[in-house]
């Protein structure tokens, strides 16, 4: 049954809300304890919801990028440990 599932949600880059966010914030709600995966994190620029998660962002994050580099090119990765992983962008 999913709801003893180990879920995790995983996103591209949180550098703003819009409608892949807005999927993730429902996400959120259904999911309350599943773990929050994404490549980079601006803090503030999501909704409470989201930023009151545990956001595990990647290696990426700690790079020395300026601000317009951040989000723009982001390699894809191995997901998390879980049963299912949840995403809103495609």
């Amino acid at each position: 049954m999913l709801t003893e599932a180990k879920v995790a949600l995983v996103h591209d880059w949180l550098t703003g809300m819009r409608g892949g966010e807005r999927c993730l914030e429902a996400f959120c709600g259904l999911f309350p304890r599943a773990d929050l995966f994404t490549l980079l994190h601006r803090e503030g620029s999501v909704s409470k919801a989201i930023e009151e998660r545990q956001i595990r962002t990647s290696a990426i994050q700690r790079l020395p990028l300026p601000p317009p580099a951040i989000g723009t090119t982001c390699p894809s990765s191995r997901g998390p440990s879980s049963d299912s992983s949840l995403t809103g962008t495609i």
